[in-house]
């Protein structure tokens, strides 16, 4: 049993380019993993609202497109 609406991942990404929030030196983060035609249930769609309303970022997609948001923010190379 979990949370309705939980993400696969929760990942903390180290921040990049020296920016520092206080004493956090890793940015959180969401990853929801769907299959390519997947789509985001109900509880899942409020609980992506959550958290980028309280600023902590969430990825949703195919494992391309979870690979692909990590390397343009820098986390892949």
């Amino acid at each position: 049993m979990q949370t309705p609406g939980l993400p696969d991942l929760f990942v903390f990404l180290p921040l990049r380019d020296g920016l520092k929030i206080g004493f956090l030196d890793w940015t959180p983060c969401w990853i929801e993993v769907k299959a390519r035609s997947g789509k985001l249930r109900p509880a899942q769609v409020e609980f992506q609202s959550l958290a980028v309303d309280s600023g902590v970022m969430h990825i949703v997609g195919w494992t391309d497109t979870v690979i692909d948001a990590l390397r343009i923010g820098g986390w892949l190379k």
